[in-house]
């Protein structure tokens, strides 16, 4: 496995490796979850890659963690907190 390079050349930091995110559409076509995080970035993540085979698939309005450990991003962990809300 090949290691990310540095986000600046005076640290090994490789920037963040977990990100909460709300999944905003599926783009079936490309097997893409177009999500935004807790920052207001949107990034298309694959659900093709997930941390846990036995994952259950991402849909609109979903919260989840996920994490670069492993190269790209992909889903980690679905967020299920009754009651309550992110917002982003």
């Amino acid at each position: 496995m090949k290691l990310r390079e540095p986000t600046s050349p005076g640290s090994s930091s490789v920037g963040q490796t977990f990100l909460h995110v709300k999944v905003q559409g599926i783009d079936d076509v490309n097997g893409n979850a177009i999500v935004v995080d807790q920052l207001g970035y949107v990034r298309q993540v694959s659900t093709r890659r997930m941390f846990s085979k036995n994952a259950m698939l991402p849909s609109a309005g979903d919260n989840w963690i996920i994490t670069r450990m492993f190269g790209d991003w992909m889903f980690a962990v679905f967020i299920d907190l009754p009651g309550t809300e992110a917002v982003f």
